[in-house]
């Protein structure tokens, strides 16, 4: 296998150009791919399958927690517990679930880009957790269980 430094085909290529023929599968390296991210083809390891269900399922928590929140708001059982959200729900119900999905679509975005570090892992775990709790909570007080 030859290294990135080690290459050189046609010409002199710079190290961004480089890289960039390794990321793109473009050289003639017998490990095309450097880099974990690089592609979004990479094949994902068991860790990565679970880890993506995870995330997933805490987007879909997300989503049926904010249409929660909406209908016991609307139907006066409940109140938005965070201020900031409450302010955003007071506005308009259409910015409040906006701003909820993509708040928490970002999270998810930056712990699964960053999901080779343990934190982002115990993050994941952790948010999953909460919003399992926040599902279980709501169905407890529609007296669905």
């Amino acid at each position: 296998m030859q290294s990135v430094s080690s290459y050189s085909g046609k010409g002199a290529l710079s190290a961004p150009q480089q890289f960039v023929q390794l990321c793109t599968n473009e050289g003639p390296v017998a490990d095309p791919c450097i880099c974990h991210s690089c592609s979004p083809e990479a094949p994902l390891s068991s860790g990565d399958t679970w880890l993506r269900w995870m995330l997933a399922l805490t987007l879909i928590l997300n989503l049926l927690d904010g249409m929660f929140t909406l209908f016991a708001v609307k139907a006066g059982l409940a109140i938005e517990a965070n201020p900031l959200m409450a302010d955003l729900l007071a506005q308009s119900p259409m910015q409040f679930m906006l701003s909820k999905l993509a708040l928490v679509s970002g999270g998810i975005f930056l712990l699964w880009r960053l999901r080779e570090r343990k934190l982002a892992v115990v993050g994941s775990v952790c948010s999953f957790s909460v919003y399992c709790l926040i599902f279980f909570y709501h169905l407890d007080g529609l007296q669905i269980i």
